[in-house]
């Protein structure tokens, strides 16, 4: 079952205010009328898309340190001679 747009910012504002109450998520679902089981399945599903997004904007700088790296090493030697 695909989540709707709709969906996804019902189950992200109840999330978010489930936090803000301080409550234990147990208290919150009992108080609210839903199922631990339900706002379970969606924290984790929203903290998985939240984690997968984070990792796209994740970028490879490893050969922009090392060609750091190079250039200082040969500015070092450049001072030396």
């Amino acid at each position: 079952m695909r989540a709707t747009p709709e969906t996804i910012v019902v189950w992200e504002q109840r999330i978010r205010q489930r936090e803000q109450s301080g409550m234990s998520i147990a208290a919150w679902c009992k108080e609210n009328k839903i199922k631990k089981s339900n706002y379970q399945y969606w924290n984790r599903k929203l903290n998985k898309e939240i984690t997968i997004n984070n990792e796209a904007e994740f970028a490879d700088v490893s050969s922009i340190l090392s060609n750091s790296v190079h250039l200082n090493k040969e500015a070092e030697i450049s001072k030396k001679d």
